[in-house]
């Protein structure tokens, strides 16, 4: 069972905490968290979403999730991607490059520009597998319907950096 510490609508943690799949409160939010890993060769670590999950089965996507109550962005974006990918994160190297308000929820955008081969991640229970893409690929398979619904000022921040 996850718990989820509640923000106000100026990310403000307010003490209160919700289990997952719970309604908000009204005028309350929580905290999910992106991790892009970056190579040298300009490409993008991207996942492909285990039929077993509940959201966006089989799509490919980014990693991340729902920080726990208690967890600050940082330690929830390591989590995540231990926990989806197994590769175990240096905070130090972590760049947060865009945080924003969506819906239900405030999301704050990492990056890790690092060479990691693709035998060094090990897939978890959300995902099936993983790869590295280029720029050009991921909007393929966003045109395509085969990933993950980023809007494109989020993707133009991401290629930015």
């Amino acid at each position: 069972m996850e718990i989820w510490d509640l923000y106000d609508i100026s990310k403000n943690k307010t003490g209160e905490t919700i289990q997952r799949g719970l309604p908000l409160p009204e005028d309350r939010f929580h905290l999910v968290v992106h991790c892009w890993i970056k190579n040298s060769k300009n490409e993008y670590l991207i996942q492909k979403r285990s039929n077993n999950v509940e959201l966006n089965k089989g799509m490919w996507a980014f990693t991340g999730g729902s920080a726990f109550a208690g967890e600050t962005s940082e330690q929830a974006v390591i989590r995540e991607v231990r926990e989806e990918i197994g590769y175990h994160i240096n905070p130090a190297e972590l760049i947060n490059i865009h945080n924003y308000f969506r819906k239900d929820h405030w999301v704050d955008v990492y990056l890790l520009k690092k060479d990691i081969s693709i035998v060094e991640f090990e897939v978890g229970e959300e995902v099936e597998t993983v790869k590295y893409v280029k720029r050009s690929d991921i909007e393929k398979m966003k045109k395509d319907g085969l990933f993950w619904n980023l809007d494109n000022e989020y993707l133009e921040k991401l290629f930015f950096h």
